[in-house]
């Protein structure tokens, strides 16, 4: 709800040379791709209710960019089964690790990709282990460092072009530093290095209807996995990477459509975290989003206390403009909210999710 405020403030408030980017380009609906080859950087598995989607993420170099092909399953199956699954006549598994070979697909401009299911239309899966080395520096990240610059000098999210795989981005690995287990949040932290000695952090955390996700996560970092393909993002005053994939001499390893079990627990385990910059600020859109959530005519009582104690928090971090946001929806709530409470809201939401953003 907030994106749509910011996108209409942005075309309307003085901003309109930003309009192709922030209501979309020129570029065709769907391009047809002829004879194109994709490799499977790896899939993510997501869960709601007893729906499953898989989304697998298909480096195209001629346009050096990653498609998504999403499937959506009415079952409660975990990724191995999953993977199982035929697409166009190829497995899901064969096309997230694979280099797929197609005759007949086509892309829309989100990125999202589609493969033809006629019989004429022929596609192949095959197995592969360099192809990652091989693709755009659009894609294979160079170094660390110049990823970082490129993070932050992005626009803020709210208002880039709406893009499936957006960040995703293939990481070489010269080194794993650590490999870490947090239990109580049930997720595996691992330090990688890059040729130049420049950190990145590699975290993954437990679904479900992935149950092999850190096994093999933890399996492919101790064994040799030389590039890691994730969502990449900045935070802590590092570049984090949410693994799809990893790539070794042995192929292509996909965490979310592997078996549990077959790993062993990193018996490390991480420092306590102590971040009451990003605690403030991570609690405080928790609280605008429960907002949200409740709306503003069905807001209980204490409400207006728990945001004027968010914006305290955040006074005392030195983010007092943020506060001042927060302070001022909690002076517009009550029995008969108007406008000016959604506008607040949309201020308040808006102004804490780009200090989200910018976070060390």
């Amino acid at each position: 709800m907030a994106e749509l405020v910011a996108r209409h403030r942005s075309v309307t408030r003085g901003g309109a040379a930003l309009a192709s980017r922030v209501l979309g380009t020129d570029e065709a609906p769907e391009t047809a791709l002829r004879r194109a080859r994709l490799d499977g950087l790896g899939a993510r598995v997501s869960a709601a209710g007893d729906e499953r989607t898989v989304d697998v993420f298909l480096a195209h170099a001629d346009s050096s960019a990653v498609l998504v092909l999403r499937r959506q399953y009415a079952t409660e199956e975990s990724g191995p089964a999953l993977g199982r699954r035929r697409v166009a006549g190829v497995s899901v598994q064969a096309l997230a690790g694979g280099a797929v070979i197609t005759e007949s697909a086509s892309r829309s401009a989100s990125r999202a990709v589609r493969l033809g299911t006629r019989r004429l239309s022929r596609t192949e899966a095959m197995t592969t282990r360099d192809s990652w080395q091989h693709l755009p520096r659009t894609l294979l990240v160079p170094d660390l460092a110049g990823l970082a610059v490129e993070l932050d000098a992005l626009p803020p999210r709210p208002i880039r072009a709406r893009v499936e795989a957006e960040l995703v981005r293939v990481v070489p690995i010269a080194e794993v530093r650590s490999v870490t287990y947090a239990p109580g949040a049930q997720r595996v932290d691992a330090e990688i290095a890059d040729v130049n000695g420049v950190t990145a952090r590699v975290s993954a955390v437990h679904a479900a209807c992935a149950p092999g996700r850190l096994d093999a996560v933890v399996a492919a970092l101790e064994g040799g996995a030389r590039f890691v393909a994730g969502s990449v993002r900045r935070s802590g005053g590092t570049v984090v990477i949410d693994p799809i994939g990893f790539a070794s001499d042995d192929g292509v390893v996909v965490p979310d459509l592997a078996a549990a079990g077959s790993a062993t627990d990193p018996r490390d385990r991480p420092g306590e975290l102590t971040d009451p910059l990003g605690r403030a600020v991570m609690d405080a859109l928790g609280l605008l989003a429960e907002v949200a959530h409740r709306g503003l005519l069905h807001l209980p009582a204490p409400m207006t206390g728990r945001l004027r104690d968010a914006a305290k928090r955040l006074d005392a971090v030195g983010l007092r403009l943020a506060g001042a946001a927060i302070n001022a929806l909690a002076a517009r709530l009550g029995p008969d909210p108007g406008d000016d409470a959604v506008e607040a809201w949309a201020d308040a939401y808006l102004r804490l999710g780009l200090c989200a953003e910018l976070l060390p």
